[in-house]
């Protein structure tokens, strides 16, 4: 882990667009946030999001399951729910082994 490094965040990859075409704040901020609603919309409708070579996002399901209440030890029922999750592809991958 990088504890203590800055994170890149949407402002830094909005920056990085703005340089590299010439776009303006409000074209960027437009064509980051259609990105994003996209996935998001897809993900709702169960689609997968294909983005070769970068990986996979999809949406899992998790059905209901027995928990603890850490504090008091008592058996409660956790309800069923649909997650993200991302599945890096080779691209990402080949990243990790570098060091």
């Amino acid at each position: 882990m990088n504890f203590g490094k800055k994170a890149v965040n949407k402002t830094d990859l909005a920056k990085h667009l703005e340089q590299e075409f010439k776009w303006t704040r409000r074209q960027t901020a437009r064509v980051i946030n259609h990105i994003f609603k996209f996935i998001q919309l897809n993900l709702e409708k169960g689609e997968r999001i294909q983005l070769s070579p970068y990986g996979t996002f999809e949406t899992r399901h998790r059905a209901v399951h027995k928990g603890r209440n850490p504090k008091t030890g008592e058996v409660i029922l956790i309800k069923a729910k649909r997650y993200v999750i991302f599945k890096p592809g080779k691209a990402f991958q080949n990243l990790a082994i570098k060091k």
